[in-house]
């Protein structure tokens, strides 16, 4: 039952994402470096959320992929938006988001069958 709740707030995650990171200007309040604190948040709770119910590797992997490319995809068209930055600091902690919230996602489900068992 859980799971099956997962993947829509998952899909409903992702749309925010994209939305959020295409509008011009920023949404949210610019201060120092807490950007990569929201690009790195946004990015491993996508990957938490969907390595959560995702049960084999290579499907995980693809995810990690997924995730990677459009962060990057994000960054480029940033550069183009009004009042919008793209840096590599920005890819640097979406990649981070999305290693460790796999990472998480993956122990996490791991851990939870095991203990249903």
């Amino acid at each position: 039952m859980m799971l099956r709740l997962l993947k829509p707030i998952w899909f409903i995650s992702l749309c925010l994402v994209v939305v959020l990171s295409v509008l011009p200007g920023s949404p949210i309040p610019h201060i120092g470096h807490l950007d990569k604190l929201h690009h790195f948040s946004a990015y491993a709770w996508l990957a938490f959320l969907q390595a959560s119910c995702l049960k084999t590797t290579r499907s995980k992997i693809l995810l990690a992929a997924f995730l990677l490319l459009l962060g990057g995809l994000l960054e480029l068209v940033q550069a183009v938006v009004p009042n919008r930055d793209s840096s590599l600091g920005d890819l640097a902690a979406n990649t981070a988001g999305v290693i460790i919230g796999t990472a998480i996602g993956t122990w996490g489900a791991f851990h939870f069958r095991d203990s249903k068992e």
